[in-house]
C-alpha cells in the first residue's frame, strides 16, 4: 500500500493517468490525494472528475479502520 500526492491536475487526464500508471498505482489498494485545482486548463476536465468518481468507489473499508477517499485526500475515522 502506496500513498501518493498530485497536485494541479488542471484537466490534464491523459498525464494524470500516465502518471498513475508508471507509479503503478491500484485503487483500492493505494491512497491518492489530489490537491489544488483538478480542472480547468486541460482539454479533459470532465474525464478528471469522472475518474475522480471512480476512484471514490473504490475506497475500501472495514470495521474499526479509517475509510479513505482515494481521491481528494478525504479521510473520515469510523467510531470503534
Amino acid at each position: 500500500m502506496a500513498t501518493y500526492l498530485i497536485g494541479d491536475v488542471h484537466g490534464c487526464y491523459d498525464e494524470l493517468i500516465a502518471l498513475l500508471h508508471k507509479v503503478e498505482f491500484t485503487p483500492g489498494k493505494d491512497t491518492l490525494w489530489l490537491t489544488g485545482d483538478l480542472v480547468a486548463r486541460g482539454p479533459g476536465s470532465l474525464d478528471v472528475l469522472r475518474y475522480v468518481k471512480f476512484l471514490r468507489r473504490q475506497r475500501t473499508s472495514g470495521a474499526g479502520q479509517s475509510r479513505s477517499a482515494s481521491a481528494g485526500g478525504i479521510r473520515r475515522d469510523q467510531p470503534q
